[in-house]
């Protein structure tokens, strides 16, 4: 919701306004105070907004790369298409499809098109630094999906132990207050016993994409490279044999991921 109607471009605020904007955003109670979670239902989408059912939802079309160099130099790069082919327009130099991101204005709420102004995205590139020897290039392609795969993977990571390969093959939900419904992946649904008691919170469970995200990992380790490919849309992880660094290798998740 927050992103349907109150986040605009920041080169269309003044300093004052982006410092009231950041203060809002770091203030527990802006998100507690007017909309409490309730542990015992499903908050409903439009309970939150009084536009509810003029939000639109988002394509999923993006593509995503993640890159570590042999000096330790690391890139995480989402570009968003907004069509399954953008523009249809491809540069020599990079061979990336340039994008048509007119569909990631909204309707309504502060990012609508206007003159000059930049949209919003999905898009959530991101580097976490664990130490000097040990970070993560993450991302995903997926449309609003995108935050939502990050995280998940992330919190498997950090809180769930999971190793690289286990956390990108672990299943992703999504609940991006359009539609109301919370999604599930057809290629990595949760239990039974977990879809039975998301339902007796109230929550209606839809299998409308077969996949969520490509959430291929790139990480430096002690020294080491490692590269995790999502199987879920079929990508290629490499680690070049040796460095200077330290031996790489490259991991991808096992055929039972399938």
């Amino acid at each position: 919701m927050e992103r349907q109607f109150f986040v605009v471009t920041p080169d269309h605020l003044s300093a004052e306004e982006q410092a009231a904007q950041r203060a809002r955003a770091l203030d527990p109670g802006t998100w507690l105070t007017d909309h409490p979670v309730s542990r015992g239902w499903v908050t409903q989408s439009k309970s939150l907004h009084h536009s509810y059912k003029r939000a639109l939802s988002e394509l999923p079309h993006t593509t995503h790369l993640s890159v570590i160099d042999k000096e330790g130099n690391a890139v995480s790069c989402t570009v968003t298409l907004s069509g399954s082919f953008g523009a249809r327009l491809m540069t020599k130099e990079t061979g990336i499809v340039l994008n048509n991101s007119v569909a990631s204005f909204s309707s309504m709420g502060q990012n609508t098109p206007a003159a000059g102004q930049r949209t919003t995205s999905s898009m959530a590139p991101t580097l976490a630094f664990l130490g000097p020897d040990h970070f993560l290039v993450l991302g995903s392609p997926g449309g609003n999906t995108i935050p939502n795969t990050i995280t998940q993977t992330f919190l498997r990571l950090a809180l769930d132990d999971d190793n690289l390969a286990r956390a990108v093959m672990q299943p992703r939900i999504h609940q991006g207050f359009v539609p109301q419904h919370l999604q599930m992946e057809r290629y990595a649904p949760l239990s039974a016993g977990v879809q039975q008691r998301l339902r007796a919170l109230g929550h209606e469970i839809k299998f409308e994409r077969n996949v969520m995200g490509d959430a291929n990992i790139a990480a430096y380790m002690n020294g080491h490279m490692i590269a995790v490919a999502d199987a879920r849309e079929g990508g290629l992880a490499l680690a070049t044999p040796e460095t200077s660094e330290g031996s790489m290798v490259a991991a991808t998740p096992p055929d039972s991921a399938h």
